[in-house]
């Protein structure tokens, strides 16, 4: 609701934003909650409440969704189903193709035919 994101003093919104830039910076590699938690020195428990609180998604909610909207630039672009999988950090080109296809709601061989640059 509105309401709760208006209780949200600006120190919280600090705390959250360079934790999004790191995931966004991160999204090629393997992140654990572990990771992330102990690189912002903050509690698993702490970030995870936090981050959904003022996002409105859990932490790997995000990662996914980034990692697709990643692999969406990097279709268009051109690249191969596989190459855009892997530098979007998907370590299996089937796992990809399964989050893509139901997040997208359209394949990613169907989404690069469609929606490629040139």
């Amino acid at each position: 609701s509105q309401d709760s994101k208006q209780e949200y003093n600006t120190a919280d919104i600090s705390k959250i934003e360079p934790i999004i830039a790191f995931l966004k910076e991160n999204l090629h590699i393997k992140l654990s909650l572990d990771d992330i938690a102990n690189n912002f020195f903050i509690s698993k428990y702490h970030l995870c409440h936090q981050f959904k609180q003022y996002t409105g998604f859990t932490i790997n909610e995000f990662i996914i969704n980034s990692r697709i909207i990643q692999a969406k630039k990097y279709l268009r672009g051109g690249l191969s189903v596989q190459e855009a999988g892997e530098r979007s950090g998907f370590n299996n080109n089937s796992h990809f193709i399964r989050t893509f296809s139901k997040l997208a709601g359209i394949s990613p061989g169907k989404y690069s035919r469609e929606y490629k640059w040139y």
